[in-house]
């Protein structure tokens, strides 16, 4: 049937008009009421009667409502039925009720318009409409703005409400009911009973997005939770000004740390749970299902964030979840009209806390001192005395205050988003800027977003997609082909002006006749060099679900993410002094394409027996990820530069490689619950991986995990006091696998570019470059979880959980003979060590709200034990970098290494009386001098060689030990948030304890390249100071 919609809302009598000239039927009378009440007018409460008439016409009836309201009807009596009668008792009772009571089986229609009732035959074609509007508020009595509301039955006819809450739409005749829905809001269903104003108050939604949480494949009630699965707050998450969405869940969540990289764009570091083997310890990030990394994710455009931590929650992810997983949904359109949304900020940075570090007169000093003490004595006049060459007038260069700037960062992100039940959208459009506080051309970070997600419903078929575009420019700080410049900013010395018009670049180099130093200038770099990175990355994601009946879905899910990316590293010719010279200019070009595809098929039943409950799901998923990679060099570049490879003259070389793999996946898992008391989640999921040998490839990853909800138990609830709303225990087992490795470890590496000369003929050649590791097998983590979650008072949350999680098979390197060809970092791997990590975690919210003010506290802190079971073979300890760090059995990963400072020599005779005790008439190097640090001797060997924990006198590597740990303790952290109508004010900290230090950072810190002091106090280091020649400045 064809529906007219007049072209305004202003002359609702203008429907009554079309409809008559239409029909041909209604009497001028009608016409005549039409025009006299063209202009529009205010709503009026729909009048209620008290009538009792006993077989009375139809007319008779009208003139019955006519008397005791305002209303008046018009119809023509061709249309009324003969021999109608009407017999009715109402008290107090709506006309429209009235009506439709006594003319249900007449065959007559009404439309009740302000004053007026229009009565048509009910063969009319076009039905009439009845006006409706109202304002939508929420408990508070504030308006609320967005408010889907939609006829019932019907797909197309609603509208939502405006900025002030209020709505108007025109409901069909025969239409019975409003629905009002809203996101963070209950829906609500009204009856509209010819009611021609209705005022809604929604309340808040405690249901959806408070009680479930996204888990792997699905969802769940986060009341029915077997497993330890963390939410973080969305609404916390766009109150930090930050760009990356690491950075904003720092605190948020007990056992989880966050460690920010340096500069602008670099990808924070995240643990789970500890460090559980040597290599990657990352977890997996999942994206609208899609494996993806995270650190271009706009903020703005999330939704949730769910984090998989023990092993029954991230079995479902096999063998690519042994460091945890994190799921990640981004926003979806919702119901409704055209939504516009845009946030941004724009903020400054500055460096605030600054090393203390001597000025020129100090330096000089201090060079004289350095000089005085070396073998042989070195200074004719010091420093500070204007004859010296090493004096330097009219020169104090604060480096940080040069190098350090205000750095700038802004995000601007618009959004808009509708829909209907049938298809709903959601586009987003971003740009981010931060730059750097370093001077020079990094670092900065730029960052240009795209977004759409869409959803389509017809009947039981359900289809969708999400697709993510980004472009990445990244500057970096530059010093040597590393953005390791901080550090010589703080040992610049004061002498060395930044600028100096007679160099080539019009920046200073430093002099040892001039300086006494050697030293580099750091702000010139960061100038002259250029070193960048440009990327671009898609994620995509579309599925298909197909509903067989309610309790059975099947679904098709294909993904693809690619990454294109170049770095871009150009050094021209340049004379900063020393050995920071180059004569010819370079240019280094990396380049790069990785992708991952995945093809997932899932069937779930999901179905209600009496007091049973359950949720079965199937699964099978193929991924497939390629990398290629791609290096070349040129040199000879002529001025003025134009940086590309074929403007090279010389030295052009190129070299690349490519990756391949795949893993191939069967998955189950099965949730039930007995009588909402007694929970029980089983998973299983058996990889394949093509990163092992095929008879290592194939591996099983199984978790059970049940819960006991204790106040759901009638012999506990007379027991229990009438606030406690929740008393859950849990208990899980899983075993996890990482199959993140080198790829083709477990075969050769062959260089077929290993030529060598034999006498004045190239013979070509080739070497082997990496040993085979057939053998090579899964890493695997068991994990073993207990947990206690309790609600009191509806507002006051808790929960306890302690965690076991054993690593086994966990990859070491062996080292092999270098004749071997191969070289030291491509050592084969086997699977022999293990590892442990255990601790405790709590965590407290609060929420509660009074009138529009609400408000929400919370907390968590965790603990942390790490241990190393066993090493391999002969369980011989692991040194790090620079022996710095030492691994061994019994004692945490990576523990910081070294001697202990006992203090600082005093005197020429302290030192003579300590190597004159010791057995090589030596206690530390010969070079010992007044000024250098004092180790402490603590341990030595029998005459069997056997470490006898007693000083032997000398200072030898018997005498390091065990400084600090590099892993925290302790971690903690809390968030609060309060709103006042529109306000709204959060605070959030974060924190760690229980890790140690270790001096090797204070030579670094505390001296410049060639040995030379530059912090104040540091010639005494809190002794008294050592006498030297003092000369006027």
């Amino acid at each position: 049937m064809k529906k007219f919609h007049p072209p305004t809302a202003d002359t609702l009598l203008y429907v009554a008009l079309a409809k008559a000239v239409r029909i041909m039927k209604l009497t001028t009378a009608l016409l005549i009421i039409g025009c006299l009440h063209v202009s529009a007018r205010g709503l009026s409460q729909e009048e209620k009667v008290t009538l009792s008439l006993k077989n009375a016409s139809i007319p008779q009836l009208f003139k019955s409502i006519e008397k005791v309201t305002e209303y008046r009807f018009a119809y023509s009596n061709d249309i009324l039925p003969r021999n109608f009668l009407v017999t009715i008792a109402v008290k107090e009772t709506p006309v429209s009720t009235v009506l439709r009571s006594a003319l249900s089986a007449s065959g007559l229609r009404f439309n009740l318009i302000d004053n007026e009732v229009i009565v048509i035959s009910k063969d009319v074609n076009t039905p009439m409409s009845i006006p409706v509007s109202g304002t939508v508020t929420n408990e508070a009595g504030a308006p609320l703005a967005g408010v889907s509301v939609m006829v019932k039955g019907s797909n197309s006819i609603g509208t939502v409400t405006n900025e002030k809450g209020f709505y108007r739409l025109e409901a069909p005749d025969g239409a019975t009911t409003l629905i009002f829905s809203s996101v963070d809001m209950q829906t609500t269903e009204v009856a509209i009973s010819g009611k021609n104003a209705i005022d809604v108050v929604l309340k808040k939604n405690i249901t959806e997005q408070e009680e479930v949480v996204v888990i792997g494949y699905g969802t769940q009630k986060k009341k029915d939770l077997t497993g330890s699965i963390s939410t973080v707050d969305p609404k916390m998450l766009n109150k930090i000004a930050t760009n990356d969405v690491l950075k904003a869940i720092q605190g948020q969540v007990a056992g989880v740390s966050v460690t920010s990289g340096g500069q602008p764009g670099a990808a924070p570091a995240i643990r789970i749970r500890g460090i559980g083997n040597f290599s990657n310890n990352s977890p997996l990030f999942i994206i609208d299902g899609v494996q993806a990394p995270v650190n271009d994710l706009v903020i703005a455009d999330v939704e949730s964030i769910q984090v998989l931590k023990d092993g029954s929650a991230a079995a479902i992810y096999g063998s690519r979840a042994a460091n945890g997983v994190i799921i990640i949904t981004t926003k979806r359109g919702k119901s409704g009209k055209f939504k516009l949304d845009y946030n941004g900020y724009y903020g400054v940075q500055n460096i605030v806390k600054r090393f203390d570090v001597t000025n020129t007169q100090q330096y000089q000093e201090l060079v004289n001192e350095a000089s005085i003490n070396a073998e042989p004595a070195q200074v004719i006049k010091p420093a500070n005395d204007p004859g010296s060459p090493l004096f330097v007038k009219n020169i104090n260069t604060d480096w940080q205050k040069e190098a350090f700037k205000t750095g700038n960062i802004q995000e601007h992100t618009v959004g808009i988003s509708g829909g209907s039940d049938a298809a709903k959208y959601y586009v987003s459009i971003n740009y981010f800027d931060h730059a750097g506080t370093v001077a020079g051309k990094g670092p900065a970070y730029k960052r240009y977003s795209f977004r759409i997600n869409t959803d389509f419903k017809e009947g039981r078929f359900k289809f969708g997609e999400s697709f993510n575009y980004a472009k990445i420019d990244q500057r970096f700080m530059t010093f040597l082909h590393t953005g390791n410049i901080l550090g010589y900013i703080v040992n610049a010395i004061p002498s060395l002006p930044v600028h100096d018009t007679a160099t080539r670049d019009g920046y200073s180099s430093s002099s040892q006749t001039i300086h006494g130093s050697y030293t580099a200038n750091p702000i010139g770099f960061n100038n002259v060099l250029d070193s960048k990175t440009e990327r671009f990355r898609f994620i995509g994601n579309a599925y298909g679900e197909y509903e067989f009946a309610k309790w059975l879905k099947y679904k098709l899910s294909l993904s693809y993410e690619r990454t294109d990316w170049r770095d871009f590293y150009f050094e021209p010719i340049h004379d900063l002094g020393w050995f920071y010279v180059n004569n010819i200019a370079k240019l280094n070009d990396w380049r790069g394409s990785g992708n991952t595809g995945t093809i997932e098929n899932t069937l779930t039943f999901d179905k209600v027996f009496g007091l049973h409950s359950l949720n079965v799901l199937a699964g099978q998923s193929v991924l497939e990820s390629n990398l290629s990679r791609s290096f070349a060099h040129a040199e000879g570049f002529n001025q003025p530069y134009f940086p590309v490879l074929s403007n090279g003259t010389s030295g052009i070389t190129a070299t690349g490689d490519e990756f391949r793999s795949r893993l191939s996946s069967y998955f189950g898992r099965v949730n039930y619950i007995y009588d909402d008391k007694y929970l029980l989640t089983a998973t299983i999921r058996r990889d394949g991986s093509s990163r092992f040998a095929p008879r290592y490839r194939w591996g099983n990853f199984p978790s059970l995990a049940v819960a006991w909800k204790l106040h759901n138990e009638h012999f506990l609830q007379t027991a229990l006091p009438s606030f406690v709303n929740q008393l859950k225990l849990r208990a899980s087992y899983g075993e996890l696998g990482n199959q993140e490795i080198r790829d083709y470890q477990y075969q050769a590496f062959i260089n077929s570019y290993a030529h060598a000369v034999f006498g004045n003929q190239l013979a070509l050649g080739a070497t082997q470059t990496l040993f085979p590791a057939p053998n090579i097998k899964w890493e695997s983590m068991i994990s073993r979880n207990i947990g206690l979650d309790v609600e009191l008072f509806k507002k006051l949350t808790f929960s306890a959980e302690y965690f076991r999680n054993t690593g086994k098979d966990i990859l070491l390197q062996v080292a092999i003979p270098g004749s071997t060809g191969v070289y030291p970092g491509e050592s084969p791997y086997i699977n022999g060590a293990s590892t442990q990590n255990s601790g405790f975690e709590f965590q407290l919210g609060y929420a509660d709200k009074k009138g529009s003010f609400n408000y929400n506290i919370n907390a968590n802190i965790s603990t942390l034990k790490n241990k190393v079971l066993s090493l391999g073979y002969g369980n011989n300890p692991i040194y790090g970098y620079g022996n710095l760090t030492k691994t061994e059995v019994g004692r945490e990963v990576g523990e910081l290494y070294g001697w202990v400072i006992d203090g600082i020599f005093q005197s020429q005779p302290e030192i003579d009386a300590l190597n004159a005790k010791s057995p090589i008439k030596r206690y530390q190097e010969e070079l010992t001098r007044p000024g250098d640090y004092r180790f402490k001797d603590i341990n030595g060997r029998d005459a069997n060689g056997k470490l006898t924990g007693s000083p032997d006198g000398k200072i030898d590597d018997d005498d390091r030990t065990y400084l600090g740990s590099a892993i925290p303790k302790l971690y903690y952290g809390f968030n609060a948030a309060a709103s006042y109508k529109q306000f709204d004010l959060s605070i959030v900290g974060q924190g760690v304890s229980g890790t140690g230090s270790s001096t090797a950072s204070v030579p670094v810190l505390k001296a410049g390249l060639a040995g030379i002091i530059t912090a104040p106090g540091c010639s005494t280091a809190g002794h008294p100071p050592i006498p030297i020649p003092m000369f006027p400045a």
